[in-house]
């Protein structure tokens, strides 16, 4: 299951990637936003047991699932060393200032 969703990951970096390409800066920063979102979720994936489809979607899908939102994501995956706690630069602080860029281009 986890190669899978990898190689669908995969494919999907040079749709995402030309997507960002037509994009105002407002689209490009929700599209940027929405992928690290996505590698986020296969990241945190990849360390964590196999999972079926259920609890899977159980834990990143609808509005209760506790891994659902962005800011969780990167919370776990600095809880389980993917990302570390650094200053500028760092994942964590890069992630969480994308989070921040991103509720403000989602403002009309």
């Amino acid at each position: 299951m986890k190669n899978k969703q990898f190689r669908y990951l995969l494919e999907r970096m040079d749709s995402w990637m030309g997507e960002l390409l037509t994009q105002t800066d407002r689209g490009a920063a929700l599209i940027a936003a929405a992928v690290m979102d996505e590698l986020l979720k296969h990241l945190l994936l990849k360390r964590l047991i196999e999972l079926s489809e259920k609890r899977e979607a159980d834990l990143f899908d609808g509005p209760q699932a506790l891994l659902s939102s962005f800011s969780a994501k990167i919370e776990m995956a600095f809880a389980l060393g993917i990302v570390s706690d650094g200053g500028i630069g760092s994942p964590q602080s890069d992630s969480q200032c994308s989070k921040s860029l991103c509720s403000q281009f989602r403002r009309p």
